[in-house]
């Protein structure tokens, strides 16, 4: 019975690994979805004084098409986030079941 249990604990270790990681990746997600925040604020900024001033049309496109693919990244990153947010809740689930079942096991054989 040692190994087994052995065997659970490391699992359990490995659960609790998996969802660290998948926590500060998922932190790190949420801090470029602020920096691309920022960037689009000072895109927009730029593009208003620029229409302001008259300026180059064309330049003014440039900035809004950044000002797209950067609402784009961050659309994906959102996405990522929400996938590892949902893999988080699934170890969560698992662990849970890991516990049940091991609960279930000690009171079998305190039965015995």
């Amino acid at each position: 019975g040692h190994t087994q249990e052995a065997q659970q604990e490391s699992a359990k270790e490995m659960v609790r690994q998996w969802q660290r990681n998948l926590r500060s990746e998922a932190r790190g997600l949420d801090r470029s979805i602020r920096k691309i925040e920022q960037e689009e604020d000072k895109i927009r900024k730029d593009i208003q004084a620029m229409a302001k001033q008259g300026g180059d049309p064309k330049s003014i496109q440039m900035l809004a098409k950044s000002l797209i693919r950067s609402s784009k990244a961050k659309d994906r990153l959102y996405t990522s986030r929400s996938i590892m947010q949902s893999a988080v809740a699934e170890l969560e689930t698992t662990a849970a079941t890991m516990r049940l079942s091991d609960s279930m096991s000690k009171s079998a054989e305190v039965m015995k």
